[in-house]
């Protein structure tokens, strides 16, 4: 993977985390590659000791697994953990959400139409690549109006999946036209103040995305969720 030297603005585990995690999630690395510590420290000019820090955080994230006295691998994307991530994000967007009601102002509110528009003009230019962005972008909008902290701090963790299996799945235009009406229920909902309303809004969101890979309409396991 290509690797430049570490700058110096953060600490150096910090850097190799961020290097080594982007090279995974824009599939840099695929699932099964060897992450060899020898080789990132010296591409990076750095020693092991933070190659092998960042990669216990990428392991706890669920990035990597480590095979004691052999070596460190890219996670397989494995069916049924994809199946457990999109659940869990559900349950945790939905408490997320249903926390953020009272809290959202207006402006958050139109911030979050605002980005919806401009999903939507890229899904009618056919620019599914970055309508993914924006719906993620309105995800971490609402998700970041949480006054549950530990939901939002989940969240983030799920985030670093759900970027390696859109880089995997690719797009699709049906699902993201779909996800699109899905988007704009959630706003009315918050909008309305409703929390049953915005946490149930989100659970038909990831559950009709659910139901649409169990169809068999996808070509991948995996498909735009955001």
């Amino acid at each position: 993977m290509p690797i430049t030297k570490a700058a110096f603005h953060a600490t150096l585990a910090d850097q190799a985390y961020e290097v080594i995690k982007d090279a995974i999630v824009t599939l840099d690395l695929h699932p099964g590659d060897a992450i060899v510590e020898e080789d990132v420290a010296e591409q990076m000019g750095i020693s092991k000791t933070p190659v092998r820090q960042a990669l216990a955080r990428l392991e706890r994230e669920g990035l990597v697994v480590r095979i004691p006295y052999k070596a460190t691998y890219v996670a397989d994307l494995d069916p049924d953990d994809v199946a457990d991530i999109l659940e869990l994000r559900a349950v945790l967007e939905g408490l997320a959400a249903r926390s953020a009601v009272e809290a959202v102002d207006d402006a958050t509110l139109d911030a979050a139409e605002a980005i919806l528009d401009e999903y939507d003009a890229a899904v009618d230019a056919n620019e599914l690549e970055k309508a993914a962005e924006f719906g993620e972008r309105f995800h971490k909008l609402v998700s970041g109006a949480t006054t549950n902290r530990r939901a939002a701090a989940m969240l983030d963790m799920l985030g670093l999946q759900l970027q390696r299996l859109r880089a995997v799945s690719g797009h699709h235009h049906h699902r993201a036209v779909e996800s699109g009406k899905e988007h704009r229920a959630i706003l009315s909902a918050l909008r309305a103040r409703d929390a049953e309303g915005v946490e149930q809004a989100f659970r038909n969101h990831h559950g009709s995305f659910i139901a649409h890979v169990a169809s068999g309409r996808s070509g991948s396991p995996i498909e735009e969720s955001t």
